[in-house]
């Protein structure tokens, strides 16, 4: 009989567990696993939207210079309105899959099954796995020190990092809206600047937005394994 945690939760799922069973404990972290990163995307996608509307607003009244109708200006604005329209139309899918899946937790932990490693035995990850089986098959009771112990451990630095990631994407959001509104003003001057400070930060300014990017997806990644440790615990290890 193949008796890996997966098979294990897998027969749990399909029995109908009474309310304070370990499994419908398991199920219960599920939803709040995929509500806490539904509420954080939904967060982020109205700030998107508020943001892309004001760009589009800002493009089409963007003044022509000289007659032409293509400015860095215009094209900034252009360039922010249709990445904004994008990464909301993600933030959406986002929001709306995990929103789904925190009404049917059940779903969302049998689709998450496949991403529980397998494991050697005698390593500390099948040590980790045996755990939470056992206490899984053991239908209530303490949790075991093992399974706490890694929640612990991975609240010791998961949590700080959301909490920096979050402080950090503050920082670097300012930090291009300077930027930008400083190219924005260096493109109205006439002579124009030098090519090569303003090449460069136009360089700076493009590094703030990819990074804005990736410091998000930690935010959403880290608050939601800080908020749900024990499922987290469950998957990852």
């Amino acid at each position: 009989m193949d008796d890996t945690l997966a098979s294990t939760i897998r027969r749990l799922l399909r029995s109908d567990g009474g309310s304070g069973t370990t499994i419908d404990l398991l199920v219960g972290d599920f939803a709040r696993f995929h509500a806490v990163l539904a509420v954080l995307g939904s967060v982020f996608l109205g700030v998107v939207v508020v943001a892309t509307v004001v760009m589009w607003r800002r493009f089409v009244r963007a003044p022509r210079a000289e007659g032409r109708w293509w400015t860095f200006e215009r094209s900034t604005y252009l360039a922010f309105g249709i990445g904004g329209a994008l990464l909301s139309a993600f933030l959406s899918l986002v929001v709306a899959a995990n929103l789904s899946n925190a009404l049917d937790p059940r779903s969302g932990l049998r689709g998450a099954l496949g991403e529980i490693p397998t494991v050697r035995p005698g390593t500390s990850a099948a040590e980790l796995q045996q755990a939470f089986a056992t206490w899984l098959l053991a239908g209530d009771g303490p949790m075991p020190a093992l399974i706490q112990q890694r929640i612990d451990d991975r609240l010791a630095w998961q949590a700080p990092k959301a909490v920096v990631c979050a402080v950090l994407l503050v920082a670097v959001v300012v930090l291009s809206l300077v930027i930008w509104r400083s190219l924005i003003r260096r493109s109205r001057v006439r002579p124009r600047p030098r090519r090569m400070t303003f090449g460069a930060l136009t360089l700076a300014g493009l590094a703030t937005v990819g990074a804005s990017f990736v410091l998000m997806l930690m935010v959403l990644g880290n608050t939601q394994a800080a908020l749900v440790p024990r499922a987290m615990t469950l998957v990852f290890g």
